[in-house]
């Protein structure tokens, strides 16, 4: 059957995502790879990345570094799209 995901591995998957805006580094070397059934928060003081790592998931802006898997598969700068077919 085309268009299946398969559940039992981890959807989502960042590899060294690192996101800069100027000499201003917002994340650096985030690894991430929640496997099904786990519930992540994403915490920190204000200035700390949260909304740009969040935006670099959703495809709002593409990371400068690093990789986001979607299924396994690189989602290059359309994540959004992605996530939501």
């Amino acid at each position: 059957m085309t268009g299946t995901i398969e559940t039992s591995l981890p959807l989502l998957k960042l590899r060294k995502m690192a996101s800069r805006y100027g000499s201003f580094v917002a994340n650096d070397g985030i690894d991430l790879c929640p496997q099904p059934s786990e519930i992540h928060d994403i915490l920190g003081e204000i200035g700390t990345g949260k909304s740009t790592l969040m935006n670099a998931i959703f495809g709002v802006h593409h990371p400068d570094e690093g990789m986001i898997l979607w299924n396994w598969q690189d989602t290059g700068r359309h994540v959004a799209v992605k996530l939501c077919m």
